[in-house]
């Protein structure tokens, strides 16, 4: 199981990837979800899965999950 998260994550967008495409600004990233040791809290903190609008997912920050769902929410 474990091993199949992991090829989903690669797979995945993060933050900097979505901010060379000019969707976000990672100036303000959340560094405790970028945290290696994320997941030591029971795994409430890490990368949140979030739906982008061409179809395709990420695995980003809180704070870029807060600006591409702004983005989302407006249209």
């Amino acid at each position: 199981m474990q091993t199949v998260a992991e090829v989903a994550r690669a797979s995945a967008l993060g933050c900097k990837e979505l901010e060379r495409m000019s969707l976000v600004d990672t100036s303000g990233c959340c560094e405790r979800c970028h945290s290696p040791n994320s997941y030591a809290l029971g795994g409430s903190l890490g990368p949140c899965r979030v739906a982008l609008p061409d179809g395709g997912e990420a695995l980003v920050c809180c704070t870029t999950k807060k600006q591409l769902l702004a983005k989302t929410s407006s249209r």
